[in-house]
C-alpha cells in the first residue's frame, strides 16, 4: 500500500520473448505475478507472469476481440490451441467467437478475456488467419 516505493521486476526469457518488441524506456507497464524476497539482497521483487503497457491496457478495456471460426478452423485441435493462446495473453478484452458455418456468436467468459497487443493479435492471426481476428 506504500505508493512511493520501488520494486524490482524480474522478467524471465519466455515472457521477454513475447513482449520485447513492445518494451520502451520511460513508459508505464502493468505487470502481475508473484512477490517474493530476492535471494540476492532479501528485498521484495515481482516475478512477472505478464506485462502490458498501461496505455494498451487502458485502450483495451472498452474493446471486444472478435474471432471468426471458419469451417476449416472448427477442429478440436485448433480450438484447444486457441484456448491456450487466450490463456497465455489473458487480459481485460472480452472475446466473441463467430462460427462462420452456422452464424452462431458466443461470448466467452472472463477467464478467456485477452490483452490487445501486437503480439497477441499476431499469435491469434497465425492460428485463425489474420483476417479472422478483429479488435473493436
Amino acid at each position: 500500500s506504500d505508493q512511493t516505493a520501488e520494486i524490482s521486476v524480474t522478467i524471465f526469457p519466455r515472457l521477454y520473448r513475447q513482449i520485447q518488441q513492445t518494451l520502451e524506456k520511460n513508459k508505464v507497464y502493468y505487470c502481475y505475478g508473484k512477490i517474493e524476497k530476492s535471494n540476492y539482497n532479501q528485498e521484495l521483487q515481482l516475478l512477472a507472469e505478464e506485462c502490458v503497457r498501461a496505455t494498451d491496457l487502458e485502450a483495451s478495456t472498452a474493446k471486444v476481440c472478435y474471432l471468426k471460426i471458419t469451417k476449416e478452423n472448427e477442429k478440436a485441435e485448433i480450438l484447444n490451441e486457441l484456448k491456450d493462446v487466450l490463456k497465455q495473453f489473458h487480459g481485460q478484452t472480452k472475446v466473441v467467437l463467430y462460427y462462420e458455418n452456422n452464424a452462431q456468436k458466443i461470448m466467452l467468459g472472463s477467464e478467456f478475456s485477452v490483452t490487445e497487443s501486437p503480439v497477441s493479435q499476431e499469435q491469434l492471426g497465425l492460428l485463425l488467419g489474420t483476417g479472422n481476428v478483429v479488435f473493436r
